[in-house]
């Protein structure tokens, strides 16, 4: 009934928890990825009640204040807490992520080809739409890039590998901060591995090399300035204070 009556929120945490993660994901998607190409209508009606403006498009107030909008947000907050709550076994994990990347690239591309569309340029002439719709769909992926960004086990080539496009990189305009953050963070961590292992690689060899000498000199004299005594490296006991029988001295050189 939940699913029938499209009430989301409910659908899919049912789905969640009879263990069909995937189509609980799968539901949200779709839900989403209905909601983009209803905000075309949206956006029109809206423009010819004057509530869109230049203005009010270029100091971002109308989409911040859009019902729409906002609830586009909600459902993509869910698909992305869904994903974080199944992150235990890698290959699920990536799975999830993959599949909401995915498809909000594909709703991305759609909506870059039906703006470049002339049907589309004639029933939706306002620039203002065309800058909202282009602006709504980059603002989803960056926000998925934000939220893998945070997340283990996930290979940094295979999003990339996804992103980039050789022939354009317009429709990065919104969330190439977002790339710039993650490449920081990914040198940031991969310096901090460097240095981790110097360290305990310096460590250990200096370690090692104590033992060594220790193990290798285990008879010495300690000198003071009232006389000579001698004691045991290891356990720097002085021989004297040793029981003979418990005593052995090995030469070595």
């Amino acid at each position: 009934y939940c699913e029938k009556f499209q009430v989301l929120d409910a659908s899919a945490y049912l789905k969640e928890r009879s263990g069909d993660i995937i189509g609980a994901l799968q539901l949200i998607l779709k839900s989403i990825d209905n909601a983009i190409s209803n905000l075309w209508d949206v956006f029109k009606s809206d423009f010819e009640a004057k509530k869109i403006t230049a203005s009010n498009v270029k100091n971002n107030s109308y989409y911040i204040n859009s019902d729409k909008v906002t609830k586009i947000g909600e459902a993509l907050t869910m698909a992305i807490g869904l994903c974080q709550r199944h992150g235990e076994e890698e290959i699920k994990m990536n799975l999830l992520w993959n599949n909401l990347l995915d498809a909000c690239l594909k709703s991305q591309q759609k909506i870059s080809t039906q703006i470049k569309t002339p049907a589309y340029r004639t029933k939706y002439a306002s620039p203002e739409i065309r800058h909202l719709m282009k602006q709504t769909v980059n603002d989803i992926v960056s926000r998925i890039l934000q939220a893998m960004m945070t997340e283990k086990n996930i290979d940094l080539v295979d999003i990339f590998n996804k992103l980039v496009d050789k022939e354009s990189s317009e429709k990065y305009e919104y969330y190439k901060d977002t790339i710039d953050l993650m490449l920081s963070t990914y040198k940031y961590e991969t310096q901090m591995l460097k240095t981790a292992n110097n360290l305990f690689r310096n460590g250990f060899y200096n370690t090692y090399k104590n033992e060594v000498n220790t193990a290798g000199a285990a008879y010495k004299y300690a000198h003071d300035d009232a006389a000579y005594s001698k004691s045991c490296n290891i356990c720097d006991s002085f021989i004297s204070d040793i029981a003979g029988n418990r005593l052995r001295i090995f030469y070595c050189g």
